[in-house]
């Protein structure tokens, strides 16, 4: 049974075949931390994909399948109805990575965050959301939320921010339809870790964009 899980993982194409585990989502953060979106030359591109495999001990083998990858998360169009914003139109000047923040927090609990979504509920947010938080674990907080956001961009008027995922889903396209895609974020309390990084870049923009209001400066939010 091993050696058919063994083969199996061998007929695998492409980027689904990837190591998986924490050493490969943190060369996949990495790697798109240092790669400038806009640049036209494949070989630089391949060039900074061999450095971070060789950093982080990945075969050179995987090279191909890398760049691949990295050229179809460039072009894609974030938003369907614009095809021209794409990542490769975000230049460095435009985006900030690894945006470290902090805030102060009021007294927090579970309860009391369940009850801010049960009163100002979301049309994206899960229908269970409030409940699903209520089954959060930690003790009641006060004191600073630190963390840090994968990135920060401006397209045009509007600031968006990213956090890269490289979860494994499954071997082919069609297991990362929106439904699936839809499940995780639920499962993983990643709309609780956006709303989070939203409070942090609200905060940062109030203090660095002149006449800044939410509403018409803050973009959204993509999990790619």
């Amino acid at each position: 049974e091993m050696h058919s899980e063994i083969i199996a993982e061998k007929e695998l194409g492409g980027i689904f075949a990837f190591p998986r585990g924490a050493r490969a989502g943190s060369f996949m953060h990495n790697l798109f931390e240092h790669l400038d979106f806009t640049e036209k030359d494949p070989a630089i591109i391949n060039n900074l994909v061999a450095e971070k495999l060789r950093q982080y001990g990945f075969e050179e083998s995987w090279q191909g399948s890398v760049f691949d990858m990295v050229l179809k998360v460039l072009s894609v169009p974030l938003k369907p109805a614009q095809k021209e914003f794409t990542l490769s139109a975000i230049s460095k000047k435009d985006r900030i990575s690894e945006l470290e923040f902090y805030f102060p927090l009021q007294t927090l609990s579970p309860e009391k965050l369940k009850n801010v979504f049960l009163t100002y509920g979301d049309k994206n947010l899960p229908r269970n959301f409030p409940e699903q938080i209520e089954n959060l674990r930690f003790v009641t907080a006060r004191g600073f939320m630190r963390g840090f956001i994968d990135l920060v961009f401006q397209f045009q008027d509007s600031f968006y921010l990213i956090d890269w995922k490289s979860n494994f889903l499954g071997n082919t396209v069609d297991d990362y339809h929106h439904e699936n895609l839809a499940t995780v974020m639920s499962e993983k309390y990643y709309h609780l870790q956006y709303l989070l990084y939203t409070v942090a870049v609200d905060k940062y923009l109030s203090r660095h964009v002149p006449n800044y209001h939410y509403e018409k400066h803050f973009g959204g939010v993509f999990y790619l």
